[in-house]
């Protein structure tokens, strides 16, 4: 894209969801020094139960990016894009390893809940049908 391009996006008559993931602003606030400390520290949130170590080959002190795209939404459009669950979230529900991530709440003892515990999710299925983007 250059300079004088206009970006993709929906709708054509007034764009609102553009397929923009990784510009240079995206980049650059997504890899910010204050951004990337605030992300390691919320990953030190995180810790396993039955131990002091989660499990091997997790490493909770490298931040990951999320690159969603840059979203102008105006109030009251539904119509493109309604209220919705992001691609997997039902499926993931079918797997037994993310469901015991929410064991506590499932069966009642919803203050039991430890939103933090990690070792439930390592094991958890992203793709239950291997579907693309999952």
């Amino acid at each position: 894209m250059t300079c004088c391009d206009a970006p993709l996006g929906v709708p054509e008559n007034d764009k609102q969801f553009f397929m923009l993931y990784w510009t240079k602003p995206q980049i650059e606030a997504r890899s910010h020094p204050n951004m990337l400390k605030a992300s390691a520290w919320l990953n030190n949130l995180y810790h396993a139960k039955k131990s002091d170590q989660p499990s091997q080959g997790v490493d909770l002190s490298t931040p990951l990016t999320y690159a969603d795209r840059f979203r102008i939404r105006r109030p009251g459009l539904w119509e493109l894009h309604p209220p919705h669950v992001d691609g997997g979230g039902i499926e993931r529900w079918e797997d037994p390893a993310f469901r015991q991530c929410f064991s506590d709440i499932l069966s009642g003892n919803w203050r039991s809940h430890d939103p933090y515990e990690v070792e439930g999710r390592l094991d958890a299925s992203t793709s239950r049908y291997n579907r693309p983007g999952q």
